[in-house]
């Protein structure tokens, strides 16, 4: 099982390194989702997620969730072959916290150098938490 601790990471980086992992066969678990960064404009990337949610209607879809770790989970989703089995098999070993549950609580977990936010030449970015908060979660913000 990989441990990813989602301090300071950047969203895509680490959905596509857990979606290679979760499809060599390995059991994928991703905390503090609240604190992965998105990079570019923060007003653009609040637009692009609020854009998502008007789609469809209530009852046809398509029905996308606005927590934290469902939202990265979303992610690495998106990096999966999604339509063949293989790829839903490996969606199914990959999960997402916002926080550390209390199972998780005293494991090594790993962070990603090549994903880090410090690594960014610019300094525009937003956490995955702010882009919740701004298109209207109704879960506690921390």
């Amino acid at each position: 099982m990989i441990l990813i601790d989602g301090s300071n990471l950047l969203l895509g980086r680490v959905a596509s390194f857990a979606a290679r992992k979760a499809l060599e066969g390995e059991q994928v678990t991703i905390i503090n989702c609240n604190k992965i960064y998105l990079s570019g404009s923060p007003t653009k990337s609040i637009e692009r997620y609020k854009g998502k949610f008007t789609l469809g209607t209530i009852l046809h879809g398509p029905y996308m969730s606005k927590s934290p770790g469902a939202m990265m989970r979303r992610s690495v989703r998106g990096m999966l072959p999604w339509n063949r089995v293989r790829g839903r098999d490996a969606f199914r070993r990959v999960k997402c916290y916002s926080d550390v549950p209390e199972a998780l609580k005293g494991k090594p977990a790993i962070t990603i150098e090549n994903a880090s936010i410090n690594k960014l030449p610019i300094s525009r970015y937003i956490t995955l938490v702010e882009v919740c908060s701004r298109i209207g979660t109704k879960r506690d913000k921390k």
